[in-house]
């Protein structure tokens, strides 16, 4: 076949036998750009690996080995001596700080013959992958020493040749699945197939299609090339100072980019902790921690500077940290300089390991601005006058002017006393608008303010409640937002009246009342619709959860049709959960065990509004 070699001729690219790779040196000349022994730490350190005088691990000192191919290769694409020296200091830190060094000498011992392998080797297990009819054929032709000694490098295994190097394919091996993992990682995520590769930081998240959870994070050494971070680029924002905007397309759910963090406070830190530890970063981690400061905030001046410490940095950490799901804080050079609003597009989704998700809500364009709320998403629910006094009050310190601060407050309509079925809203200088359904005047502007106040003070005295009080409290403030006709707080369009009935949903989750759950829920879920739009909310996937469990509630009393409306909440909500919150949120979770236990559903093409 053309391209085939002749029997006992080399694959093109492949070097005969004994004869080395190009690029490779003769065995006994160190590689280019590479340390002669004793020159490079633990890969030259004989006492601590007897054997391997100074080789790298997996190559047996053997220069045919794919371990000193590999080796080559990385020269060839410029991984120098002072990146791999970089590399290699900052494993032997991690390692040391973690206690692995206490028992990585037996586990390299231990491993060291899963990796030693051969051209030869690699070639007939791939053939043997691909044909598997050929396993027993390769098999027969392999070597095999049953006299050795377990704990002498020296003396050959079974399996092993006279090399050295593994030569029997029905032995295990992990060369040839890290080697394919590595390849993997490193084609899609230089290609940007998969989500951004940013400076410091390659990490790439399996596609959601193919329903396998986790990241896998790579860390290699790129170099800053421009503003654009394969996806995102820093921007000037018209007083706001820098921003972030897409350059290409993403839908929503889709992953913007994924950054691990440039510093990271751990739970329970201390002012005076955190202090310390921003004074002994380096130099280089200080100077881009401070191109995240735009504004001086005062408010915060003297307890900086009280503590000892650069009050910039803490201001920075402070601003700009992103808490995880373990109470940690990370701050990260890309996502965060995603500006604020009170609508955001896009949310800052914490992943294991430390490395930040930036996920869209919304279909972006190209060139759109990325937003996010530094509120929670709770907040973002809360009229106006609460979202500003937060941003005030907070480490941030500016007055929000997005565009829905600046409109009619959404999150505070007031039923219309002349038709019922449209509503009054307070507009941004105070005063209350007109009903816009059909125009009538409020009968005054106080009157409304204290009706809503009336109803404010009603849902503050759930928190002061206890447990069996709250449940009462709640299932009877949520029935009088019900189909009455008056000036209340419209069910699905004030704050107050969804607040009451998530209070409400569970409540009646709590007894079982699962009809009265999912009718709660289902206003709930109205009214962030009405709020946020068709946006990805993680509060609308909690009111899908609510009526999700009241539906399986239901159908464990028999009611079949309950059981595929449960199903299909339990579905739409883990979708929209998992996207925003990442696989480790509680909610999560609970909707994946939750559909654990529903099973097989029948497709009954049940009405979703015929059960709540």
């Amino acid at each position: 076949m053309q391209g085939q070699p002749m029997q006992g001729q080399p694959m093109q690219g492949q070097p005969m036998q004994g004869q080395p790779m190009q690029g490779q040196p003769m065995q006994g000349q160190p590689m280019p750009s590479q340390p002669m022994q004793g020159q490079m730490g633990m890969a030259t350190n004989s006492s601590a690996f007897p054997g391997t005088a100074g080789a790298m691990p997996g190559s047996g000192g053997n220069p045919n080995s794919f371990v000193g191919a590999g080796a080559a290769a990385m020269g060839s694409m410029g991984i120098n001596e002072a990146l791999a020296d970089a590399a290699m200091k900052e494993a032997m830190a991690r390692m040391h700080s973690s206690g692995a060094m206490r028992w990585f000498p037996f586990l390299f011992l231990s491993l060291q013959q899963l990796f030693n392998v051969g051209h030869s080797y690699v070639l007939r297990k791939l053939v043997v992958l691909m044909c598997p009819f050929l396993k027993m054929q390769q098999a027969q032709h392999t070597p095999m020493w049953e006299d050795h000694s377990p704990g002498d490098l020296s003396t050959p295994q079974r399996g092993v040749g006279a090399d050295g190097l593994k030569v029997d394919v029905d032995q295990p091996d992990l060369y040839i699945p890290v080697m394919s993992y590595v390849t993997y990682v490193l084609i899609f995520g230089l290609r940007g197939e998969l989500p951004c590769v940013v400076p410091g930081c390659m990490a790439l998240r399996v596609p959601a299609e193919s329903k396998i959870k986790g990241w896998a994070t790579l860390r290699v050494f790129l170099v800053p090339a421009g503003s654009d971070f394969h996806g995102v680029e820093v921007i000037d924002t018209p007083g706001r100072g820098k921003g972030l905007a897409t350059t290409k397309a993403v839908p929503a759910g889709g992953e913007i980019l994924a950054e691990a963090p440039l510093f990271v406070k751990p739970q329970g830190w201390s002012t005076r902790r955190l202090a310390i530890q921003l004074q002994n970063i380096s130099e280089e981690c200080r100077a881009r921690l401070l191109e995240l400061s735009q504004s001086p905030k005062t408010g915060f001046a003297d307890e900086d500077q009280g503590d000892g410490a650069d009050g910039a940095l803490l201001r920075v950490v402070r601003a700009n940290g992103v808490q995880a799901i373990d109470g940690s804080t990370s701050v990260c050079r890309i996502v965060s300089r995603a500006n604020h609003a009170c609508q955001p597009n896009a949310t800052l989704c914490p992943e294991t390991g430390g490395a930040i998700r930036l996920v869209a809500l919304c279909d972006l364009a190209p060139g759109e601005e990325i937003l996010v709320s530094y509120l929670s998403g709770e907040d973002l629910l809360r009229p106006t006058w609460a979202r500003r006094r937060e941003l005030e009050r907070g480490p941030w310190g500016f007055r929000c002017e997005c565009e829905r601060c600046r409109g009619k407050d959404l999150t505070r309509g007031m039923q219309c006393l002349s038709c019922g079925d449209g509503s009054y809203y307070p507009t941004e200088g105070g005063s209350w608008s007109c009903c816009e359904a059909c125009g009538d005047q409020p009968p005054s502007q106080e009157a409304v303010s204290e009706a809503e106040s009336f109803w404010q003070s009603a849902l503050q005295q759930l928190d002061t409640a206890g447990e069996a009080q709250y449940r009462e409290l709640a299932v009877q403030l949520h029935r009088q937002f019900q189909g009455r006709r008056g000036l209340w707080p419209r069910a699905q369009q004030h704050w107050v009246a969804a607040w009451a009935a998530r209070a409400a949903a569970i409540a009646h989750q709590e007894t079982k009342s699962f009809a009265s759950a999912m009718a709660a829920a289902k206003q709930l879920q109205a009214y962030v619709r009405y709020v946020r739009g068709q946006r990805l909310v993680a509060l609308h996937a909690e009111a899908l959860a609510f009526r999700a469990r009241g539906a399986r509630g239901l159908a464990e009393r028999g009611n079949q049709r309950a059981g595929c409306v449960a199903k299909i909440h339990a579905e739409k909500g883990l979708e929209e959960a998992e996207s925003i919150l990442g696989a480790r949120h509680p909610l999560v979770r609970s909707l994946e065990q939750l559909l654990g236990g529903l099973g097989e559903a029948v497709d009954l093409e049940p009405s979703l509004d015929t059960l709540g």
